[in-house]
């Protein structure tokens, strides 16, 4: 909030002082008021500041609108194993397993759902997800997972955890699997 009242400060500050050359219009010299090329000043300094007024809110907008889109982030095993411990049985926390149907044979999260990252229909049974609900996602080192994690993001999910070095570091970390 602050980016954005310093950018108004700048706005009041600024405007009322820029050289009047900014501001005005060429006179109307054939109708011979002196009213008439003061009314153009005006109209054309309130439209100067409306304009910068809109540039500078849009701006502001986009910044503050991005602080807060979700959770979208990279987690430790350690991390990753708190959170399946947390929301354990939830309707909306599911665990997917990005990796091929024979590496998740040789053993996987339990109660993890498995989509092929290399299958042709990956990106449509992506989009078949309920973006609303919580994923915690991994593969066998991090590579799938993490462009999972950005493809899920392009596609507007809101909160979705990639474990850091996958399965490969969950197995390092002791934590359990499903065989």
């Amino acid at each position: 909030m602050a980016l954005v009242s310093s950018k108004f400060t700048v706005i009041f500050t600024v405007l009322p002082h820029l050289p009047k050359r900014y501001c005005q219009g060429p006179r109307d010299v054939s109708e011979g008021k002196p009213e008439a090329g003061l009314k153009k000043m005006q109209k054309r300094r309130i439209l100067l500041f409306l304009v910068v007024f809109i540039v500078i809110l849009s701006t502001a907008t986009v910044g503050l609108g991005g602080m807060k889109r979700g959770t979208l982030k990279d987690v430790s095993p350690e991390e990753a194993y708190e959170l399946i411990q947390k929301r354990n049985g939830s309707p909306d926390f599911i665990i997917l397993d990005v990796r091929t149907p024979e590496e998740y044979k040789e053993g996987y999260i339990e109660n993890a759902l498995n989509i092929n990252f290399y299958s042709d229909e990956f990106n449509s049974e992506l989009r078949k997800l309920d973006k609303d609900k919580a994923y915690l996602i991994y593969c066998r080192s991090g590579g799938r997972s993490g462009r999972t994690l950005n493809m899920m993001k392009q596609l507007g999910f809101k909160e979705v955890y990639n474990i850091q070095g996958g399965m490969v570091k969950w197995l390092y970390r002791e934590n359990p699997v499903v065989k």
